[in-house]
This record gives C-alpha cells, structure tokens and sequence, in this order.
C-alpha cells in the first residue's frame, strides 16, 4: 500500500464528504485555514487540495463555476486548454498526479491542434505556460519545434508576436519576446547572460 501525499489525504477527504452529501446548500467547504489545522498541511497545499476536490471534472480542470438558485456550485461545461497549463503550472496538478491529462495536455493541445473542444489557448498566458512547461519537464525538441511553428510565422510577417495567432488584434506584444529566454536558456542552453552598468 502506497503512502498518500498529504494533498491527496486532504482531497480523498473533501471527496468523500461531497459524494456523502456534507457539504448542503448553505455549507460551504472548509476554509483554508480549517484544512490547515484539521489535516496539518501547508496552506498551498490546503489550497491546491480544494481546487483539486472541487475543480476537477471529466478529465479536465473546470474554471468556471456558478451558484444555481439553491446555492450549489455548478461547473460550466466550457473550460480552456489555458486552465490545464495553469493546473500543471501552479502544481495543482503534477504528470504522477494525473498522468493521463499530462500526456493529452502534451501531445495533443499546442499550436495549430484542437485541443478536444476546449476553448484554445491563445499565446498569453496559454502558450507562455506550455513554452514553461515543456521546458521544465526538459522537452527541448518540442519546445524548438512549437516556437518555431507557432512564434516564426508571426515574426516573418510583422517583425513582432501577436497575441493570437489569427492575427485579429494588436501586432506588438513584447511579452512574446520571452520564447527567447527558452531558447538561450533550455534550447541552447546559453548560461544567463550578465548585463554591464555602464556608467
């Protein structure tokens, strides 16, 4: 038998009390610092806890939730590649935690894919967070490979990065700019480059 991470004790526990019907139309789930001190967890791991209990639904990370007009959270249906970046991001999520989002996330969301009929990401912050992701779990090929589709067009067309693909707003994000730190940091791996005073 496999010890549980604290995380998934304190999830395993608020499922368990949803699914008995703890949580009514006027109970809210326990506060955060209520999971602290009942379980004995770190407040972000109480915090990623309750998103994992309350956020996770069909396979994906819903992030958008609504009170019916008896008081119960009701998901949306619609989410976005965007919140599971964000899950895996934040470390609500984790490749051991829920491998099977993990693979799909990487091998079929990204630039150009239809990311099973979630609303796709644009490149702030959704691809940003997967050019972060790739690079963490050290996919250096991939990385090279989606900059390059994705980014390349845009900068042979205009000379700058847009924020959609489509090229249906503005035409000059530097935020864009950042893929080069992926590629003098993890692509080439150049060390950081040191920046004089001058005086």
């Amino acid at each position: 038998m496999s010890v549980k991470c604290k995380f998934e004790q304190v999830r395993d526990a608020l499922l368990g009390e949803i699914k008995k019907g703890a949580y009514k139309k006027d109970l809210k789930l326990p506060s955060e610092s209520e999971l602290v001190e009942r379980f004995g967890v770190a407040r972000a791991s109480a915090v990623r806890a309750k998103i994992r209990a309350t956020a996770f639904r069909d396979g994906y990370f819903r992030d958008q939730a609504l009170r019916n007009a008896a008081g119960q959270l009701e998901f949306v249906k619609d989410t976005t590649e965007v919140a599971q970046y964000f899950a895996f991001f934040t470390g609500v999520a984790t490749k051991e935690s829920h491998p099977a989002l993990w693979r799909k996330m990487i091998d079929g969301f990204g630039p150009g894919k239809t990311s099973d009929g979630l609303f796709p990401a644009n490149i702030l912050p959704g691809f940003m967070l997967r050019m972060e992701l790739l690079a963490r779990d050290g996919q250096t090929d991939r990385l090279a490979s989606e900059i390059k589709s994705y980014l390349l067009p845009m900068a042979n067309l205009t000379g700058t990065i847009w924020e959609f693909a489509e090229g249906i707003d503005s035409h000059c994000h530097a935020f864009g700019s950042y893929a080069c730190v992926y590629i003098l940091r993890d692509i080439l791996k150049e060390k950081p480059l040191k920046l004089e005073v001058f005086r």
